[in-house]
């Protein structure tokens, strides 16, 4: 069973199964492996910057937030990023 809560991927897998860990893991990497060069979606835009919809549209309007957003991990990048937007 695969479940997503909190941004926490949690896999379980049934008593007896440890053989197929690698398969499952092998599976899940390949899924994941080019998951940072995804758009980011409006709605995930305001949870990873924290802010409202209508604030959203503030900065697209003035520029300070481009539409097409690049991908997550850039977005997800501690470098300061939130606070210059912000200012």
């Amino acid at each position: 069973m695969l479940n997503i809560e909190s941004r926490v991927l949690t896999l379980r897998l049934p008593e007896g199964a440890e053989n197929d860990l690698q398969v499952v893991f092998g599976i899940l990497s390949k899924a994941l492996q080019n998951i940072e060069d995804l758009p980011v979606i409006p709605r995930e835009i305001e949870d990873i910057l924290t802010i409202s919809t209508a604030e959203r549209h503030r900065w697209l309007k003035d520029g300070r937030l481009q539409s097409g957003y690049p991908p997550a991990k850039a977005a997800l990048r501690e470098d300061g990023t939130v606070a210059r937007l912000r200012s």
